[in-house]
């Protein structure tokens, strides 16, 4: 039986935002909100277009109507960039308040191990999704949807490798997918 691979690394607020970059779990908060940002963006366009259509035609009841939804339109579209960019400077604060937390992940033959603030918790290989290495962190997909993110910068000098742990994956043919592939569900 090989070494078990093991890796002690923090989990903070760094983690978080990669969690909101990669679009899992509350980053599916924004991408409704850029769903309905383009929604008005059309309607705008419409009603303009209808506008001028109606101003051109002298057909002026229709060109005033036109005109105030045009004008609604962008009151909506500029409402909600203002509030969707104030919701991420406070999710950003929110994010940075929150304490670290220790992990430690020991990978053996039977699967993934990891204690989580004196919690333990195993994952065979079978539940074993997909992964990602995305600049320095590995996110590990679960079939139940949950995940676990290694971060590169936070794991300490005395845990193995990434790469070796990449190769683990690998040889148990664990499918590698691009971080925009990762479906979204939950947050670990």
């Amino acid at each position: 039986m090989p070494t078990p691979l093991s890796y002690e690394y923090v989990y903070d607020w760094r983690i978080r935002s990669a969690l909101f970059r990669f679009h899992i779990g509350s980053a599916e908060f924004i991408k409704l909100s850029w769903k309905a940002r383009l929604n008005e963006l059309i309607w705008l366009l419409v009603s303009a277009a209808l506008a001028l259509l109606a101003a051109l035609t002298h057909q002026w009841a229709l060109a005033v109507l036109a005109i105030g939804l045009a004008l609604w339109k962008a009151v909506m579209l500029v409402s909600h960039f203002l509030s969707l960019r104030k919701a991420m400077f406070v999710l950003r604060e929110s994010l940075r308040r929150k304490p670290s937390k220790f992990i430690k992940l020991v990978v053996t033959d039977q699967g993934l191990h990891e204690t989580d603030g004196g919690v333990e918790s195993f994952a065979p290989w079978s539940s074993v999704e997909s992964f990602f290495l995305h600049r320095n962190v590995l996110g590990i997909r679960l079939k139940n949807g949950l995940w676990a993110l290694v971060p590169e910068s936070t794991v300490s000098a005395s845990s193995s490798s990434i790469d070796a742990l990449v190769k683990s994956l690998e040889e148990r043919a664990v499918p590698r997918v691009s971080y925009k592939n990762a479906p979204a569900h939950t947050v670990p």
